[in-house]
């Protein structure tokens, strides 16, 4: 388990100016315990860090913020932003005092005002934060917005000046957490359960700014030290610019923390807040890694195999998708019956965690009696994050002369994941499991390869790819040595 102080790593940072500056430090522990009226100055203690010219920022000013302040169009009871000693709250945290926000029925928390735009230069932001309520009831869209700089000076309002700095974490319900950056330029982590109520969480978003070619930046997302995803960021548009604090149109060069950026709530009542608490927050202008993350985690064990002693990896070997490749049950399509609701749920992970894999998609196949019905995916070009997550498509209702179905895995090109506890249930059969040998136990050998029972694993037209049993060997009953057996 890795574990890292703020001070041991603001020694390595001192000693080590060329590895870049923490700009921002903040972890509330010497602040008076106050629920803070709009406006309010917090003022930095002795243990925190406000050092903005490092990063060209100018000078800065960090004040409470609360939606229903008397100033705002829609004014409405609130209690306003508070510091305090978080109860109730389990895991890995900084420590001490909190942030603690209501976002029922107005925004409420910090806003880091600045002079200037962080502008092309890489940063790191991470928070510790936790929900009382991952729905986040009484949000618009459910959303909760941990820490951001939403609602930048874009071109749609300023025309001669273009500008991209949207940047934020969000939690938008229990089966979503959102690394954004603006340009459909983030990514989500889904999976059923992957946020839960009051669990302290370190999440981080680290953004590579590359000078010799704009157009191969990358943004990366970490939860509690492990990797959910990467994505080229593209920052070549001619005439553009990438920054950290953008400016709003009336909140200046800002960014906030435990609320969202935004001027919407004055207008439209427009509440994305978090309804939590937020334990300490950094800004780095350096693209760290986890071993250098300011703020302290404990990433969780990963067990290779979710449940029993086996699960399957499969590995996308072409860099970019190349014909077509996966694993699927084409040989052993399972009889369903048309008019029944059935549902596909798995438990995947990424099987080469310190870089990024991703779906290409999960499928049906779907055959009548005589020929195939055609595809139904899901998932399509999602990533797959370096922990087990559940996953659950949507409900599919069987179409008229649905006689079998074939559910198939097909990695991203330069992708592994790792798939285990695969399930088909029938709803309408009283959540019957259709599935055989979803657990990924039995093993037998295709064409020299070996292969879970009743599995097919597929490489055609060009793709190169290899099927690997994840977990024990296969016991001496079996017969069956491993072709492709990989440990962790």
């Amino acid at each position: 388990m890795k574990s890292l102080s703020f001070l041991a790593v603001a020694l390595v940072l001192i000693a080590s100016p060329a590895m870049g500056e923490t700009i921002f430090y903040l972890n509330f522990d010497e602040a008076a315990d106050v629920i803070a009226a709009s406006g309010t100055i917090y003022v930095p203690g002795s243990t925190e860090i406000v050092n903005p010219a490092a990063a060209g920022l100018g000078s800065a000013t960090i004040f409470f913020v609360d939606s229903g302040a008397p100033d705002d169009v829609n004014e409405i009871a609130a209690d306003g932003a508070s510091i305090g000693t978080p109860t109730g709250v389990t895991g890995h945290a900084q420590g001490g005092k909190a942030l603690l926000t209501d976002s029922g029925g107005c925004d409420e928390g910090l806003r880091i005002q600045v002079d200037n735009t962080m502008l092309n230069q890489s940063f790191t932001m991470e928070a510790i934060w936790f929900t009382k309520n991952v729905a986040g009831t009484g949000n618009n869209s459910g959303i909760q917005t941990i820490m951001g700089d939403n609602w930048p000076q874009l071109n749609i309002l300023y025309e001669p000046d273009p500008l991209r700095s949207q940047f934020q974490f969000n939690c938008r319900n229990a089966g979503q957490s959102e690394y954004y950056g603006d340009q459909s330029a983030g990514f989500s982590l889904y999976g059923e359960s992957v946020n839960a109520s009051n669990v302290w969480t370190h999440d981080a978003m680290v953004f590579e700014y590359n000078a010799a070619d704009k157009s191969k930046c990358k943004l990366s997302a970490y939860r509690n030290g492990l990797l959910v995803g990467q994505k080229i960021y593209d920052a070549s548009t001619a005439g553009e610019e990438v920054g950290l604090f953008g400016k709003t149109v009336l909140n200046g060069n800002s960014l906030t923390i435990g609320m969202i950026n935004s001027f919407e709530y004055r207008i439209n009542d427009h509440r994305r807040g978090l309804n939590g608490g937020v334990d300490a927050i950094a800004i780095s202008n350096e693209a760290l890694v986890p071993a250098n993350f300011v703020l302290p985690f404990e990433s969780p064990a990963v067990p290779e195999v979710r449940t029993g002693n086996h699960a399957v990896k499969i590995n996308n070997n072409n860099l970019v998708w190349t014909g077509d490749m996966g694993l699927d049950i084409d040989s052993n399509r399972i009889p369903v019956v048309a008019g029944h609701q059935v549902q596909l749920v798995f438990w995947a992970r990424n099987g080469h965690p310190e870089t990024s894999s991703t779906y290409s998609r999960v499928s049906y196949g779907r055959f009548s009696s005589t020929g195939f019905m055609g595809d139904t995916n899901y998932f399509a070009n999602q990533h797959v994050p370096s922990f087990w997550v559940q996953k659950k498509s949507t409900v599919l209702t069987l179409a008229a002369n649905t006689a079998f179905l074939n559910v198939a895995f097909r990695p991203g090109a330069d992708s592994s994941i790792v798939i285990d506890d695969v399930q088909l249930i029938d709803i309408t059969a009283g959540n019957v499991d259709l599935m055989q040998n979803g657990g990924m136990e039995s093993w037998t050998s295709q064409g020299g390869t070996l292969v879970p029972y009743l599995w097919r694993f597929f490489a055609v037209s060009g793709a190169v790819g290899t099927v690997e049993m994840v977990g024990d060997l296969p016991t001496p009953s079996t017969s069956i040595m491993p072709l492709l057996w990989e440990g962790f």
